[in-house]
């Protein structure tokens, strides 16, 4: 599995992944091959958008880094949205790679407005697209958006700072309580341990994107 978490203000965003890649020979047998670290928090530098993924890491011979950047390639860069990056990405992976078992955070800015939102394959087919950091009457909120088990999703939402007045070292601080956690939890529960490795963390504000921790800068950024 990957661990996944982004913490959203109207402010600003905070986006987090594991790097552990388990191989495995089969998806649905699910035995282990072997493991490696691999990029999972990765920065579109022309649209300023933060993207996270878990599941597959890789589809026949292109990885998900590949597929981001045959992505761009085809995107139409006059200036799109967070929203028609996002909805661009789930498009092109429904035409192309439909069977791409892996959810996706998309994360970044219009103007002043932030936009969080989740990509995730459906079991039935195709992948499906949702905000999430919007109510039902379309008003910006706060929150927190995670992959992970569900002990520690349930340990992030009783630890979540107050995000009207969330500084940075607070949401670091929270950040890497949130991966201790889940990392413990996979090590005792599970025979082979399937998150681990450096935590990257990418910060979002209007007009202004940078990693505040990451493997591999040059892995880390598609231009």
């Amino acid at each position: 599995m990957t661990a996944l978490a982004t913490l959203y203000t109207r402010e600003i965003i905070f986006m987090a992944a594991d790097s552990l890649e388990v191989e495995l020979d089969d998806y649905e047998n699910r035995r282990v091959l072997g493991v490696r670290e691999t990029q999972k928090l990765f920065l579109l530098q022309k649209t300023a958008t933060g993207i996270s993924v878990s599941g597959y890491a890789s589809w026949d011979d292109k990885t998900v880094r590949d597929i981001l950047g045959h992505f761009l390639k085809v995107l139409d860069h006059h200036h799109p949205s967070q929203a028609a990056v996002a909805e661009g990405l789930c498009s092109f992976l429904n035409t192309f790679y439909g069977g791409l078992r892996s959810r996706f955070h998309l994360c970044g800015f219009d103007d002043r407005e932030p936009f969080v939102a989740l990509l995730d394959y459906q079991e039935e087919g195709g992948h499906r697209l949702q905000r999430v950091n919007v109510n039902k009457r379309g008003v910006v909120r706060g929150g927190i958006l995670t992959f992970c088990e569900w002990e520690t999703h349930k340990y992030a939402r009783g630890r979540l700072p107050d995000l009207d007045i969330l500084r940075t070292a607070d949401a670091i601080h929270f950040i890497h309580g949130f991966f201790d956690h889940e990392m413990d939890l996979v090590r005792k529960t599970k025979e082979v341990a399937d998150v681990g490795g450096p935590v990257d963390v990418l910060i979002l504000t209007p007009g202004w994107q940078s990693y505040h921790a990451v493997k591999n800068l040059q892995e880390a950024i598609l231009i």
